[in-house]
């Protein structure tokens, strides 16, 4: 995990189960999740992979298209 994170160079992206960090209190990404989530809201923590898989949602590094 450490390597993980400190190896990132423009964002990161976690693929997981919301249902699964909110049981782990004291899971690293799971205070981490909550950072973001104070930071910047639940809608942009966490989407749906579904979003993703369509281009509908800003990843670090690919910005989703924008309606002219």
């Amino acid at each position: 995990l450490n390597v993980m994170l400190t190896r990132c160079k423009k964002g990161m992206v976690i693929v997981t189960n919301e249902a699964f960090l909110l049981k782990g209190r004291d899971l690293l990404l799971r205070r981490l999740a909550s950072h973001w989530e104070r930071s910047y809201g639940h809608a942009k923590t966490w989407v749906s992979w579904k979003d993703i898989l369509d281009a509908c949602v800003d990843v670090p590094g690919v910005m989703a298209p924008r309606p002219n």
